[in-house]
């Protein structure tokens, strides 16, 4: 095949080819490990607990809420972004929540809560601090961050892939025409094959940048919870 044929929807600055998920306006580099990856833990947490369509739908169902309740520009997919809510918009995403959704976050994401409460960007899903024993609360935060580390494994994909949908349903992200991405959901139902291949490809160069994000010069507030994580990670026993 024709090497240009193969190159044709890049863009060439300088003597650098730029592919087109680079070529979105208003995107930033971003490490995953130090930065993605604590803002989808809690993903990871709850499509590894339960059924894992049953999973995707409440996650996305979550993030619709609070983008419409709140409108403000963030995107719900990442932890990092209820960092910038105040008490008062918390509580009204959590008066739109189901009792079932609320139930389900609590029972899945409890052992994120018992190890960071107040700290947690999700704390006002829960009223108290759960009873739950030390060591299988940090085992399961070591399994959570553990599933993430390989992003070509089939969970670490299925959470890379409903962070980047959820950004599609909102409105954050748009593909342009020139960019053919199949129907995500080739990732649950065929894994092995090309199509599934190739959204999986374009999702991890997705979650490379970030698309629009209204990061500030310093992007102090974005960091916030990524650092905070990734300093008790580092002081839990047998956590890194």
């Amino acid at each position: 095949m024709n090497k240009k044929t193969i190159l044709q929807d890049h863009k060439k600055k300088g003597r650098k080819l730029i592919p087109p998920i680079m070529q979105l306006e208003n995107i930033h580099e971003y490490s995953f490990i130090d930065n993605t990856l604590p803002s989808l833990i809690w993903m990871s947490a709850l499509i590894l607990r339960a059924e894992e369509k049953e999973a995707v739908n409440k996650i996305i169902d979550f993030i619709k809420i609070c983008d419409e309740t709140i409108n403000n520009g963030e995107h719900f997919a990442f932890l990092s972004s209820f960092y910038k809510l105040d008490k008062n918009q918390k509580k009204i995403i959590l008066k739109k929540i189901d009792e079932e959704t609320v139930v389900f976050f609590q029972n899945h994401l409890a052992h994120h809560y018992y190890f960071f409460e107040e700290s947690y960007p999700l704390d006002f899903i829960f009223n108290a601090t759960p009873d739950l024993l030390k060591e299988k609360a940090l085992q399961k935060l070591m399994d959570d961050v553990n599933s993430l580390l390989d992003r070509f494994s089939q969970h670490s994909t299925i959470v890379q892939t409903t962070a980047y949908v959820s950004l599609l349903i909102t409105g954050k992200v748009k593909i342009s025409n020139n960019i053919i991405f199949p129907n995500p959901d080739i990732i649950f139902t065929s894994p092995a094959s090309d199509e599934a291949k190739r959204v999986s490809s374009h999702v991890r160069a997705a979650l490379n940048v970030i698309p629009n994000f209204n990061i500030s010069d310093d992007d102090k507030a974005d960091n916030e919870w990524a650092n905070l994580f990734w300093k008790k990670a580092f002081k839990l026993k047998g956590c890194m």
